[in-house]
């Protein structure tokens, strides 16, 4: 019989559940809907509708599994729960919250444009930057990037440009960058 427990030495939440978790969770999920006699739902559904969400707790994680089992054991069609289906509000400001989305969508060089941007903060915050918003925050988390925090300035997760290829970044201000 599997236990659920949460891997020893795991980051804190909240995170996503660890590749180790996962495996328990899915071990778990298998021994449960066997002894349900329901059809057992594929992988893809598994991390779609449970692993790949982002959990505050691990009571938060054993809650939305327990949901997930009990529909599939009734036979029915698993919705996930609003909490999940809503993009979280990641950044400390407006300016924090577009550089974020930055780099999540252009983690690699796709299309690089500011449309997505806009319309994600918008999605994520419920308001909606103005062209030169986005890029004058680009431009300060790039220049905060570079080390150059200037005084009274709150610090932005510049950091999370690491991932965004400059050229891209560029493409989006509509000039080049230090």
């Amino acid at each position: 019989m599997v236990k659920l427990r949460k891997q020893p030495k795991a980051v804190p939440f909240p995170r996503r559940i660890t590749g180790w978790e996962q495996q328990r969770f899915w071990k778990k999920l298998q021994e449960d809907v066997w002894n349900c006699g329901e059809i057992m739902p594929g992988v893809t559904e598994f991390y779609r509708k449970f692993s790949d969400l982002m959990y505050n707790s691990w009571e938060d994680a054993l809650e939305n599994y327990r949901g997930f089992k009990d529909t599939i054991c009734r036979g029915e069609e698993y919705e996930l729960p609003e909490k999940y289906t809503k993009t979280p509000v990641l950044g400390k400001s407006l300016e924090d919250e577009i550089v974020i989305v930055t780099s999540r969508l252009y983690s690699n060089e796709r299309n690089c444009s500011i449309d997505p941007i806009i319309e994600e903060v918008q999605k994520v915050r419920g308001i909606r930057p103005s062209i030169e918003i986005v890029k004058n925050s680009l431009k300060k988390a790039w220049r905060q990037h570079k080390e150059d925090i200037q005084e009274n300035e709150d610090e932005m997760s510049h950091y999370m440009l690491e991932i965004v290829p400059k050229e891209c970044l560029e493409k989006i201000i509509g000039e080049p960058l230090p």
